[in-house]
């Protein structure tokens, strides 16, 4: 007979407990009023932090809160995070927050505006067979979820033009 660790079936991150806030929004220290976008799971290529952080700068008055872990084997990816953050000029604009425990995320995540979770490039099966359990938390969380999946060869000029323009 075989004993499986419990830590083995567990579909989600250990996470270190952090100070309780009641939402993210006072959190990030945003402005009422001001958009705030948010992306949750573990931080890793393919997941969409590139893609938010691409289209940051065409959304002027937006921030981002990322509540995230990255990983030691994902440090070359966070290192290259980080320095897309800052070759796109929204340090400012971008929040880099710890992940919460599961019984505290919705209440968390609930202070933003927009859920997103982003499929880019070859997006290994645990990532795919999640996005039902992210649409749900979204959905708890009172956040509209924007579910984006893009060939890796998409730009963001291809992109803009499927979009309608808010100028027209």
């Amino acid at each position: 007979m075989y004993q499986i660790c419990s830590a083995l079936a567990r579909p989600m991150p250990v996470t270190v407990p952090v100070p309780v806030a009641t939402r993210v929004l006072p959190v990030v220290q945003v402005l009422d009023g001001t958009p705030l976008v948010v992306w949750f799971g573990g931080a890793s290529p393919h997941r969409g932090l590139e893609f938010i952080v691409d289209v940051l700068p065409h959304l002027e008055e937006f921030h981002a809160a990322f509540l995230t872990e990255f990983k030691p084997y994902w440090e070359p990816f966070r290192r290259k995070l980080l320095a897309m953050i800052e070759s796109r000029g929204v340090g400012s604009r971008i929040h880099i927050l710890p992940m919460r425990q599961p019984n505290d995320l919705i209440s968390y995540a609930s202070g933003g505006d927009v859920g997103v979770f982003c499929f880019t490039g070859e997006v290994p099966l645990n990532v795919t067979y999640s996005l039902p359990n992210k649409f749900f938390e979204m959905v708890m969380a009172r956040l509209p979820p924007l579910i984006v999946m893009l060939r890796p060869e998409v730009t963001i000029a291809e992109a803009e033009a499927l979009m309608p323009s808010s100028e027209a």
